[in-house]
């Protein structure tokens, strides 16, 4: 089964094929000297890429963007020998974003809650190899600096000490400091002040990696993710079974559909659940990753809250312009019910 994003084109009885690979968030480091590789490879070449419906022949571009489709030219059985170069040059999430991890300390009045936020953060920078983290800190008086001396022979830990706001003072961190991932401790906010003044979601879409609001559920042994098809779900989906594979954890994918009668339509089975099922097992293929599958139908904050009652790490899609049943701060208001970490992606 062949990645989705990717299209081969046979050219004909000569030999050689096409491939277009659509270039999101995940391959952009990892395509970032995509030319110079490709001029050490006997078996492919670099023909070009697509931007914005224009063609850009190698020698016109200066890099690859976000949404580009990249062109390649080689010989036959051209997706395999492309995929081996894609293997070895790949970087595990969250390092596809930067090699930083920010890890926001807000005043807690439980030095225990400090502790087992450093622990949680650690864990997953050891199963993430991810080797340096920028603490920041509002209270230089707290037992934090205790809590993360205990960790800095195996991780470069910096503190960062700030007069303002953690979470504002952890996005301006993030954008200088090649963050991979920040984590800030899990915050309530009321429904009225999601809202009008936007909550953590708001926040995770500021931030130029995922964010990780912390509820001390570590370790991840089990982890879910909502699927709708979008590309924002696709992306979150990859995530989930990167991170699985290094944590060696479990993977459910939850897919929502709106019940039947809103529809207008009679029960029974509905083409675009199975259609998003579909989407799942072919992008498990792709990773080599079991998944197990579960298809609801209702209010998507209460189903996605109800199934995630048995996971330690739940992961959601930002919003990339899909609308749905109740999408309105639907991240928000699953993150005010599930009792376990979410990872937000933007």
């Amino acid at each position: 089964m062949k990645d989705p994003r990717i299209r081969i084109t046979d050219l004909g009885e000569r030999g050689g094929e096409l491939l277009e690979l659509a270039v999101g968030e995940q391959e952009l480091a990892r395509l970032e000297d995509i030319t110079g590789a490709s001029e050490q490879n006997p078996r492919w070449r670099v023909a070009g890429i697509i931007r914005d419906n224009q063609l850009i022949f190698p020698d016109q571009y200066k890099g690859l963007e976000k949404e580009d489709r990249l062109l390649i030219l080689g010989k036959d059985d051209l997706y395999n020998a492309f995929s081996r170069h894609l293997e070895g040059s790949r970087l595990h999430f969250p390092r596809t974003y930067g090699q930083h991890m920010v890890l926001g300390l807000a005043d807690s009045p439980s030095p225990d809650d400090t502790t087992e936020l450093i622990n949680e953060a650690v864990y997953l920078a050891q199963g993430t190899h991810i080797e340096k983290i920028a603490a920041i800190c509002s209270n230089p008086e707290s037992d934090m600096h205790e809590a993360l001396s205990r960790w800095s022979e195996s991780l470069e830990i910096e503190i960062i000490e700030t007069e303002g706001p953690v979470e504002k003072t952890a996005v301006h961190t993030a954008a200088g400091k090649d963050a991979g991932i920040v984590i800030l401790p899990f915050k309530k906010h009321s429904l009225a002040g999601t809202f009008f003044k936007g909550g953590i979601s708001a926040l995770a879409a500021r931030l130029p990696c995922p964010l990780l609001s912390a509820k001390m559920t570590d370790p991840y042994e089990h982890l879910m993710v909502p699927f709708n098809g979008s590309l924002a779900c696709q992306r979150a989906l990859e995530i989930t079974m990167d991170l699985a594979l290094q944590l060696e954890a479990e993977v459910s994918v939850i897919i929502v559909a709106e019940p039947s009668y809103l529809k207008g339509k009679p029960s029974g089975p509905d083409p675009w659940e199975q259609q998003m099922v579909q989407q799942v097992r072919d992008l498990a293929r792709v990773h080599d990753t079991q998944v197990q599958e579960i298809v609801r139908r209702g209010n998507p904050v209460k189903e996605i809250a109800t199934a995630a009652a048995d996971c330690q790490l739940l992961v959601l899609a930002g919003n990339d312009g899909h609308t749905g049943f109740f999408s309105i701060q639907t991240a928000d208001m699953i993150l005010n019910r599930v009792s376990c970490s979410v990872l937000l992606v933007s």
